[in-house]
């Protein structure tokens, strides 16, 4: 046990990456906490999931459209830069939210849409940063802890956020979970200011002949030659789509209509699932590096989703916490270990390009699979919920065979052998 805390002790001995580290938790909560309560607020107002679908189409829209320019602008700027003024634009954003009235003025609501539209466009840039950074601090025998730790604290964000919007839900004080944002935004912008300051991470090697085009084309060839990580691509994408495309539009639905609950309980069983990866990430931290393989992924996924297929054939609260709590647990290592699989075999002059493409494909999934989702809420009874959760578990389960086949072929060495 010495040991493991050991491996996280040791990463705070940069004093950059505890500032970023920080940074980036402080930046995460306050994200997650307008997030809800955002869609809380549609669902509780409006009573129809399919706007909170709408409405998440919409905000990512920008996402799509500007994400494969992130990696140009971070390698011109540098990472810490980059992120510092993309959390200070957030703070002025939520600050504004929180002042303007929530009416139906035309001219309110005009300027709501246009505040949650930059929002969106600035956030994959931040998931971008927080993808490259640790590769820029750490060497390969901590990368997977830097990842893992980020990875668990990740998760204690969205629990603190999902907790936090249930209690500002419950009295009627949702605005307020904007200035609470705006707040820590500001502090986290500062943060990442001064760990530029002594740090430093510029990237000198950026060509400044180099358009954003051909940087590009470059990272999209990278990335389609690549077989590893083009397999691994694309089984990530659709387990976003299937998975973390659905699960907001079905998690109001299901605490309200299945599980006759309110916003406490919507805040629970937000929570649940990230306390399972909190947990799994843990358990990554023990395990030998040799579990950080392709086929390990496509393993875990099929597990979460057969725990997601109990999740939605079932419909007592306790059991779904559960069940959801398992469901993350199997989550953790996809995500740790794609983070890691891709930082190790994307040359780090062509992370920036790369990673900017697979955050922009990544932003498509999100709303895709909430609008899927939303718009077959509306054609069956909401207490019927669960059985897009069984259907979209299914297809993932599939899919991910298939590359574990792909996966088999391509390499007939055993690599789930890891030992703790």
């Amino acid at each position: 046990m010495y040991n493991i805390m050991g491996k996280y002790i040791n990463l705070f001995h940069s004093k950059s990456f505890s500032k970023f580290f920080i940074g980036i938790n402080f930046t995460n909560f306050s994200q997650f906490l307008v997030n809800i309560t955002i869609a809380w607020m549609i669902y509780e107002k409006t009573n129809q999931p399919f706007l909170i679908a709408i409405y998440g189409v919409l905000t990512q829209v920008p996402s799509v459209l500007f994400g494969a320019l992130c990696g140009y602008i971070i390698d011109k700027f540098g990472s810490f830069k980059v992120i510092s003024v993309g959390v200070f634009i957030k703070s002025i954003i939520f600050m504004t939210l929180f002042l303007l009235p929530l009416t139906d003025n035309f001219g309110n609501i005009l300027s709501i849409i246009i505040l949650l539209i930059i929002n969106s466009a600035i956030t994959p840039i931040i998931s971008l940063c927080t993808s490259i950074i640790p590769n820029q601090l750490f060497n390969d025998n901590q990368l997977i802890s830097a990842n893992s730790i980020i990875n668990i604290f990740f998760d204690v964000a969205f629990i603190a956020g999902s907790i936090i919007t249930g209690i500002v839900s419950s009295n009627a004080n949702e605005k307020n979970a904007f200035l609470i944002a705006s707040l820590l935004f500001l502090f986290s912008s500062f943060l990442f200011i001064k760990s530029q300051i002594n740090t430093g991470f510029d990237n000198t090697n950026f060509n400044k002949n180099k358009k954003a085009k051909t940087s590009i084309k470059q990272g999209l060839v990278f990335l389609i030659t690549n077989k590893t990580v083009f397999y691994l691509f694309i089984a990530t994408f659709l387990w976003n789509l299937l998975v973390w495309g659905m699960l907001p539009i079905v998690i109001p639905v299901f605490s309200k209509q299945v599980l006759s609950g309110g916003a406490y309980l919507f805040g629970w069983l937000n929570s649940a699932i990230s306390i399972g990866i909190i947990i799994g990430s843990i358990i990554v931290g023990t395990l030998s590096t040799k579990w950080s393989t392709p086929r390990s992924i496509y393993y875990f996924i099929i597990f979460q989703g057969i725990f997601l297929i109990i999740f939605g054939l079932q419909s007592k609260s306790i059991v779904s916490i559960s069940i959801l709590i398992l469901s993350g647990i199997f989550s953790a290592p996809v995500m740790i270990y794609k983070s890691t699989i891709l930082q190790r075999m994307i040359p780090e002059n062509m992370q920036g390009q790369v990673f900017s493409i697979i955050g922009t494909m990544v932003s498509i999934t999100y709303p895709l699979g909430g609008f899927i989702v939303g718009f077959i809420a509306d054609l069956i009874p909401q207490n019927k919920i669960g059985g897009t959760i069984v259907i979209s578990a299914t297809i993932m389960i599939i899919v991910t065979a298939f590359f574990l086949l792909l996966d088999r072929k391509e390499n007939t060495k055993p690599v789930l052998n890891g030992s703790k």
